[in-house]
């Protein structure tokens, strides 16, 4: 059967969540399939809220009531977090309406699907390449929706409170920008920074130490985690999945099999590699060769990223494509203790890449991270310690954090006060319009 290219999860016009649906079957399809899975949302608290206090990173929020209170009363997040921090928001006006927009907002704008589970062939922004497939789970509409759900189902977690949404927040740029490292079950304070999920089925390996090989190998790291959601064991996830007949339903049409370890992560592995966003400014620029995509500022950053800064040492691209990261791992001495004897924090107990091969050289090494849409998914680094651009910037402009294990690729790149304003400006250049739309387009219906 022969694929149908189709716009990824960004590239939907704006107009489907404005009012104007050009899928109406596929819109049909999917507020099917959402109402069959009768996921929780704020008219139908199925599972109770925290009966203790809220978690401590989130009272330490308090002066930033405005931006918390537009993303969580978004349509998007108000399915899965509304009832687990309620006692802060009032509860929303026009619920009904904001719903019927989340239905056509979330299913939709992953992807138009084509009916009848025909494969999914998801096209390429420009300055990203062609995005591969494994052969053992192709891309299908079934797949995608049941992916997407399941992505949004704080049934997932030991507890019911937990989504894999609440960390990857979509609306941040699939990252989580109040807290420099995620709240999870029962309020336990995770040891790293929520890394972005845009772009993430262009990454190989998973995770700021590299533990999983693939999409599907790292869905099951934070269901098991017990500071993310907890759960003893797969069988305890696919147990409570079975007693859910809407699940058991959708499983079987998305793999004509039940439920079962490998099949739900293949379906949450198929709705992330749909999170693309490429077609920047820079990409514009730099690959579309519209000279007037970035201003001069931005492109004087970009030379100071390919020549004195030498970002590209580990930001990497090429002439055709830019993932801008070259998937290995560095130390830049972030969680160090600098030369003392105890180099590296063993209060966090945090050995970097080190923790997977127990090679001493990968003591504080992490993979790095792309540079695509970095403006939208702070804080940064692998424990959220540098909270904008500049401080990044300022950060390598000293060279790191000494240590025994430093890369020999950082050393001080003595940049004046212009030139990290004009990094700065190439950086911000490296967003995404697309995921732009699609924040303003949520925020917009609050």
């Amino acid at each position: 059967m022969p694929e149908k290219t189709i716009p990824c999860i960004f590239a939907i016009p704006t107009l489907i969540l404005s009012g104007s649906n050009p899928y109406p079957e596929q819109t049909s399809k999917a507020k099917r399939l959402a109402t069959r899975l009768n996921l929780p949302s704020p008219l139908n608290h199925r599972y109770a809220p925290f009966k203790n206090p809220p978690p401590a990173p989130f009272r330490r929020l308090s002066p930033y009531n405005a931006p918390l209170r537009r993303y969580l009363s978004s349509p998007l997040l108000t399915h899965c977090c509304h009832s687990c921090l309620e006692w802060q928001f009032q509860p929303l006006r026009n619920l009904q309406h904001m719903i019927a927009l989340w239905l056509i907002g979330l299913l939709l704008s992953t992807t138009a699907l084509p009916a009848n589970g025909e494969p999914v062939a998801i096209e390429p922004h420009l300055g990203l390449p062609q995005l591969a497939i494994p052969d053992n789970n192709p891309l299908t509409t079934e797949k995608i929706a049941l992916g997407q759900a399941l992505f949004f189902d704080r049934r997932l977690s030991a507890d019911n409170t937990m989504s894999c949404a609440m960390c990857h927040i979509p609306d941040q740029g699939f990252s989580n920008n109040f807290i420099t490292t995620p709240v999870g079950y029962q309020r336990r304070k995770g040891r790293r920074n929520a890394p972005t999920l845009l772009n993430v089925g262009y990454f190989t390996p998973l995770f700021h130490d590299g533990r999983a090989k693939t999409l599907e190998e790292q869905v099951w790291g934070p269901l098991l985690n017990h500071r993310e959601m907890a759960n003893t064991r797969p069988a305890a996830v696919i147990a409570k999945i079975n007693q859910i007949s809407q699940y058991r339903q959708a499983f079987d049409d998305a793999f004509k099999t039940p439920p079962s370890k490998t099949t739900l992560a293949q379906a949450i592995a198929s709705f992330e590699r749909t999170l693309i966003a490429g077609d920047s400014p820079f990409d514009r620029w730099y690959y579309g060769h519209q000279e007037n995509a970035i201003n001069k500022t931005a492109k004087k950053g970009f030379s100071l990223f390919s020549g004195k800064a030498n970002c590209i040492r580990c930001h990497t691209f090429n002439k055709q494509t830019a993932l801008l990261t070259d998937q290995r791992f560095h130390n830049t001495g972030i969680g160090t203790h600098g030369n003392k004897p105890n180099t590296l924090s063993l209060k966090q107990r945090d050995l970097g890449r080190f923790e997977i091969t127990g090679n001493p050289s990968d003591r504080g090494r992490y993979k790095t991270p792309t540079l695509r849409n970095i403006a939208l998914t702070k804080p940064y680094m692998h424990n959220g310690r540098l909270h904008s651009l500049e401080q990044v910037i300022h950060f390598y402009n000293n060279g790191g954090i000494t240590n025994p294990e430093l890369s020999p690729l950082i050393q001080p790149l003595h940049l004046s006060k212009d030139e990290i304003n004009q990094l700065t400006a190439f950086l911000k250049a490296l967003s995404s319009p697309h995921v732009a739309a699609l924040i303003e387009n949520i925020q917009s219906k609050n």
